[in-house]
């Protein structure tokens, strides 16, 4: 979904694209992330592997990304490596199912924004979703801010 913003500073207007892709098999989080952010201005995108997810963000742009960590073609950890190198500047979340201490730095490690268990955590996944909306949004505007 693009939105027009518009600069405080120009008052020149700006797109910003809030696409969030959900990388899971599982749909119970795909309805949860869903749900969550049926509000809000985003239009949200499903992929059931890795694979298809390292092939939508070389064809599609997508700024926020929501990684099930248990999927059968690749590790979440690999899949996170893989989305920061091939675009660098995405948010990525990983959904985990048990807490695992050693999970989270690795991920964190890889490029991950946050770690959240899920199903559980819904306020806790709800507020990195708006954090990560809220990053992008500032990240677009100090590019506009720098092409001006």
């Amino acid at each position: 979904m693009h939105c027009l913003n518009f600069c405080p500073d120009c008052h020149e207007g700006y797109t910003l694209d809030r696409r969030i892709l959900i990388v899971s098999e599982d749909s119970r989080l795909v309805w949860d992330v869903k749900n969550l952010l049926s509000g809000e201005p985003v239009e949200q995108t499903q992929v059931r592997s890795g694979q298809a997810c390292l092939d939508m963000i070389v064809s599609t742009p997508v700024k926020i990304a929501v990684i099930d960590d248990r999927l059968q073609d690749m590790q979440a950890v690999d899949l996170i490596r893989n989305i920061k190198s091939t675009v660098p500047d995405i948010i990525v979340i990983l959904a985990a199912y048990k807490h695992s201490i050693q999970r989270e730095i690795e991920a964190r490690r890889a490029g991950a924004f946050y770690c959240v268990i899920s199903p559980g955590e819904y306020d806790t996944l709800y507020q990195f979703l708006l954090q990560a909306i809220a990053l992008e949004s500032r990240h677009l505007l100090s590019k506009h801010r720098q092409r001006r």
